[in-house]
């Protein structure tokens, strides 16, 4: 904002000019606050057991790529749906009658 309302000015000759240096102070901007995450929020603290574990290439995208998670994922979002649903159509039935 100052960059732009110094270009306005005639401070800076040129808007390109301005947007240009705006765009380089957010860049080290936002380089101060991931090291500042970096400190203030550490992995270790949620790795847990994962810590020094180091595997291979492999083993970590076999690892990434396996079903597992989705299938559980899966299984228990259809099975809540289901549930709704019985209880909705129990209560619909009910309310019929």
């Amino acid at each position: 904002m100052l960059f732009f309302l110094a270009a306005k000015s005639g401070f800076i000759e040129d808007a390109d000019e301005a947007a240009l240096l705006q765009n380089f102070i957010i860049c080290v901007e936002m380089l101060v606050a991931a090291v500042g995450h970096f400190y203030a929020f550490p992995y270790k603290e949620y790795a847990g057991a994962n810590i020094g574990g180091s595997r291979g290439l492999t083993a970590s995208l076999g690892h990434a790529l396996k079903l597992n998670d989705f299938y559980h994922d899966t299984v228990h979002q259809v099975s809540l749906a289901l549930y709704v649903l019985s209880v909705t159509l129990v209560t619909w039935h009910l309310l019929q009658a």
